[in-house]
């Protein structure tokens, strides 16, 4: 019997296919603009009684590029590259490790979308294909006349009296029955006809994808607490220059037209169920109008079964897990080189013949196999100097769907401002020269974050513009 807890989360996913096909608010406003929610999970539904988690996946997504009003900018600017990823979460979300399972889906859901950016960029293929055709329909009558037939017939001779003495021995030592040891001999096939078709296909892409903004993030749980994770990416030359300026050490002067608020008070102002739906890296702005590299780490820990002192040291274990997170993101948006590589084995084997049974018995036999392999690798690496890297912020809340589960996170951030104030503090030259000062200017008021029953998606920090 699950305890209270779990069966109060239990429940509450059993409703989320009742309601799961609620469209978000500020997207159903304008269902004449494209499908919305509803009709998308609703076709999938004619399918089956409800749409998996990455089904609800695909939809959200496809209501965001259409009826969002950034999502619908990004799909018409022609001069950046969108690409979405999504990954199931591995463990049921009434598992005590789904939190930290869910941030690997999401890891796994970008690297996906990265792949898809570097092979778009330049690729290898390497295409084979392989047929072998043998039929035999001779008879055997000239075996004996072969040369060296004779000993041929020794070492068939020996070979039968030395699996005897090993049969024997199975049986002697072992108490083998004659069954058993017949199963340890595999039947000989005489073989009369093989069609053999192979075809292997591998591409490879090398390349790096620093720069790579995922500007939206989804969530969905099924009724079953089945879930997944999807994001969207943006590449855009805007971004690219900003990251190379950083992971070369240069100067990077201020944009007085883009200052908003303080980044403290910026991130402030975002609630912890605000960042349980945040992954990856933003560019915002300070009050001097310089960018702000701002990154997202998460990770999940369970407080069932321990003391509070043991909840203590697992929740900041946790937590430095998130800002490890957060830090090697943020690395990777300023230089990341990458390898994928993808294998596609696809063949069909068709054999004919005649199989020895022990004891001297033969059947005819047909076989027909099927090869289907598909072998993926991807990998990446990053190596960033920075000087002035920083957490800002560490977090902790309940997810806002699976309430039992505990979230913890922390944001990471790096700036120009950022770096000549600890230069200054090491009696070091700035390496960007102060601006004047700017008046503050008024930040513009954000879209409240989209979360249905069942569904999240990230809070917009970025706008159409920043690209």
């Amino acid at each position: 019997m699950l305890p209270s807890g779990r069966a109060a989360l239990h429940a509450s996913i059993a409703a989320v296919a009742l309601l799961v096909w609620a469209a978000p608010a500020a997207l159903a406003q304008d269902a004449a603009a494209g499908p919305d929610y509803e009709q998308c999970a609703y076709e999938d539904a004619a399918r089956s009684r409800e749409a998996t988690a990455l089904r609800q996946i695909s939809c959200q997504i496809e209501v965001w590029k259409q009826q969002d009003p950034i999502g619908s900018a990004l799909v018409r600017n022609r001069d950046i590259l969108l690409i979405d990823g999504s990954e199931p979460v591995g463990l049921n979300v009434l598992d005590g490790n789904w939190g930290r399972s869910r941030a690997l889906a999401y890891s796994r859901a970008y690297l996906n979308a990265v792949g898809q950016f570097v092979r778009q960029r330049g690729q290898r293929i390497t295409a084979e294909s392989s047929r072998l055709y043998f039929r035999d329909d001779s008879t055997n009558i000239f075996a004996e006349a072969e040369p060296g037939s004779y000993l041929k017939r020794i070492e068939e001779k020996e070979a039968v009296l030395a699996e005897g003495r090993l049969d024997q021995a199975l049986r002697d030592e072992l108490g083998m029955t004659e069954a058993e040891i017949d199963r340890l001999a595999p039947a000989d096939k005489v073989t009369t006809l093989r069609d053999q078709v192979l075809q292997r296909s591998l591409v490879e892409s090398v390349g790096s994808a620093a720069g790579l903004v995922p500007v939206q993030t989804f969530e969905a749980i099924d009724s079953e607490g089945n879930s997944a994770i999807g994001v969207m990416v943006v590449f855009s030359t805007r971004m690219a220059r900003l990251a190379a300026l950083i992971a070369d050490g240069r100067r990077i002067p201020p944009d007085p037209e883009r200052a908003q608020e303080p980044i403290d008070v910026w991130i402030g102002r975002l609630s912890d169920a605000d960042l349980a739906t945040q992954f990856g890296v933003r560019r915002l702005w300070d009050e001097r109008g310089y960018p702000v590299v701002v990154s997202f780490g998460q990770w999940g820990w369970s407080s069932e079964n321990l003391t509070n002192r043991q909840q203590d040291r697992a929740r900041r274990a946790a937590e430095r897990q998130a800002e490890h997170a957060a830090s090697s993101t943020l690395a990777e948006f300023i230089n990341v080189a990458t390898s994928f590589s993808a294998e596609s084995i696809r063949g069909e084997l068709i054999e004919e013949g005649t199989r020895l049974l022990p004891g001297g018995l033969g059947e005819d036999f047909e076989d027909v196999e099927i090869v289907d392999v598909v072998v993926e690798e991807a990998k990446t690496r990053s190596v960033v100097n920075l000087t002035g890297l920083g957490i800002l912020r560490t977090w902790s809340t309940r997810h806002p769907v699976a309430e039992e589960q505990e979230i913890v996170g922390a944001v990471a951030y790096w700036s120009p401002a950022r770096e000549d104030f600890v230069l200054r503090g090491l009696g070091q030259a700035a390496r960007h020269a102060p601006p004047e000062p700017e008046q503050p200017a008024e930040s513009e008021s954000e879209p409240e974050s989209m979360i249905g029953s069942g569904r999240t998606q990230s809070k917009p920090l970025m706008d159409a513009s920043d690209f």
